[in-house]
């Protein structure tokens, strides 16, 4: 079977409606970005704080047996929770700056 009749469809981006298409997203990627820009540092350090005393104090009280009925796996998943957001954070950074 040959290839060469397959019909050739426009490209989207050559269609008046790929292009408001585009500039719609870029109408939304770029406040966001610069939003998220802004508030980058703060989130940051505040989720990596949130993460690092989380997981220090969950540990220290697990093992010093200071609070027996403390939740450990809770307040450890939390801590490793917003150490993922970062992660999250940053990856979501990058798409909108494509």
């Amino acid at each position: 079977m040959s290839t060469s009749n397959v019909e050739q469809r426009p490209d989207i981006d050559s269609s008046f409606v790929g292009k408001m298409g585009r500039i719609g997203w870029h109408g939304i990627r770029l406040p966001f970005l610069a939003l998220l820009m802004i508030l980058e540092p703060i989130a940051r350090f505040v989720l990596t704080a949130i993460a690092l005393l989380g997981i220090l104090v969950s540990l220290f009280l697990e093992f010093s047996g200071a609070a027996p009925r403390f939740p450990f796996w809770l307040i450890f998943g939390l801590s490793l929770s917003c150490g993922a957001l970062v992660v999250v954070l940053n990856v979501v950074k990058r798409h909108l700056a494509r």
